[in-house]
């Protein structure tokens, strides 16, 4: 019958052998040596105690399988096979690359490689014009629509440039005037960068 509480060595046994082991191993570990300990009581003692397993449950890089290089039995076969993937087999929701998609955020995105791999497509548009967009650097567009992706409507502005444009309130502008407010915002960043400069900071 298990006691009333733990004793100080039952305490510091759990203190010292609990990091490292499965729950299953330190109620197994605690029978041997104590007396019947149940998995649930391991764990509610372990959260009570503040103790930690170290245990994630994920396969560490390196580990082997346990059943690496062990044929399925044939009733587990029959159980699984139909849940199996065949070779150059491909989801029901597959999406090919060139799919496009519209994120929560209101663009489009498009999958530029298998398995999984989506960009937004005004970037794209614009780096297979241009290259790749510098660092601190966004795409922007001319006309203020994020679903025109032409890219006669594509402008590259910097970071900076982009927030001195929500600070003046210049993103209320299209077309024409789109690119003078942006030339207004060059014009604020650099001479900013200018002063900067001039006093050293």
């Amino acid at each position: 019958m298990k006691p009333a509480e733990y004793t100080e060595e039952q305490r510091e046994w759990m203190k010292q052998y609990v990091p490292g082991h499965s729950y299953k191993e330190i109620a197994a570990a605690f029978q041997e040596r104590f007396w019947d300990i149940t998995v649930g009581q391991v764990k509610t003692y372990i959260r009570v105690h503040g103790l930690n397993t170290g245990r994630t449950g994920h396969f560490k890089k390196g580990a082997v399988p346990h059943n690496k290089g062990k044929k399925m039995t044939p009733d587990v076969y029959e159980k699984c096979k139909a849940t199996m993937f065949e070779k150059g087999h491909k989801p029901v929701n597959y999406r090919p690359v060139g799919s496009e998609r519209i994120n929560v955020e209101g663009y489009i995105e498009i999958k530029v490689k298998d398995p999984a791999t989506w960009k937004l497509k005004h970037v794209w548009v614009y780096e297979q014009h241009n290259g790749p967009v510098p660092k601190s650097h966004i795409v922007t567009f001319r006309d203020g629509n994020c679903l025109n992706c032409d890219i006669y409507n594509l402008i590259l502005m910097s970071r900076s440039e982009h927030l001195i444009m929500a600070r003046k309130h210049l993103f209320g502008y299209k077309d024409d005037e789109k690119e003078v407010a942006i030339n207004i915002a060059r014009m604020i960043a650099a001479g900013t960068k200018a002063r900067k400069k001039r006093n050293g900071e």
